[in-house]
């Protein structure tokens, strides 16, 4: 009897310990311009020649899950505040997320931008310290948060002077875009995943071939015309690469 009771109590912790397995993910931002190292106040060269700095490069991410070989989900979180220009801590954000079940999860998906439900909202709505009751990201006339914010001051003269401030600001439901990469890691007990986002903040204004004349249109910010909004935020996808 002495021996039976061993064997059961034995079974019992050792499903126990598998239960309590946990793994961690550390979800990383960071930017560059064109392949150079981001800074805010930072020269960098536009398509057509032009000299800029871009001072201000923030977003927010939302609706972060991991995703299951069978599709199933796991929340990461509902939505974060990506400052890529903090003066203090440039080019770079991390957010980490603890007590998550182990095993092969095949992708990570996220939004860009902030969901319907969530943009319903307003930020006297939410704590202090919460993403969302960041009262300069949410922009009344539009009833909605600001996704993004890009914004710094371009040379159009020549004269080696910035002489234009840009600021190209996007949100309302329809800018909201969805992102998945497709790449499969393992969570690990008591170990810690780092998956990697850069952010080509060149690639936000558009290619080669087709990108946002400056000059012409230094700003969006007007609810009514989403022309340069919706370019923003489509290039948010291409320009957002990711490693794991």
């Amino acid at each position: 009897m002495g021996l039976l009771f061993a064997v059961i109590v034995l079974s019992v912790s050792a499903c126990k310990k598998d239960d309590d397995k946990s793994s961690s993910v550390r979800l990383e931002f960071t930017a560059n311009y064109d392949g150079q190292d981001y800074a805010p106040f930072t020269e960098y060269t536009y398509f057509n020649g032009s000299v800029l700095t871009i001072n201000k490069a923030v977003f927010y991410v939302s609706s972060i899950d991991l995703v299951k070989a069978d599709g199933s989900t796991v929340r990461l979180s509902d939505v974060e505040y990506v400052d890529l220009s903090d003066p203090v801590n440039p080019s770079q954000a991390s957010f980490v997320y603890d007590e998550l079940p182990v095993g092969e999860f095949t992708a990570l998906r996220l939004g860009i931008g902030v969901p319907a439900d969530l943009n319903a909202k307003a930020p006297a709505e939410f704590s202090a310290g919460h993403p969302l009751a960041i009262e300069s990201m949410h922009w009344d006339p539009w009833d909605s948060y600001i996704f993004s914010k890009t914004e710094g001051r371009i040379d159009t003269t020549g004269d080696g002077q910035g002489d234009l401030n840009f600021l190209y600001h996007t949100g309302v439901d329809d800018l909201y875009r969805g992102l998945e990469a497709q790449q499969g890691f393992e969570l690990r007990d008591g170990e810690e995943k780092v998956l990697n986002f850069s952010l080509d903040l060149k690639k936000l204004f558009g290619t080669d071939a087709n990108y946002i004349d400056i000059k012409a249109k230094p700003a969006s910010h007007n609810p009514s015309d989403l022309d340069i909004a919706t370019r923003v935020m489509d290039n948010y996808v291409r320009a957002l690469t990711f490693s794991f």
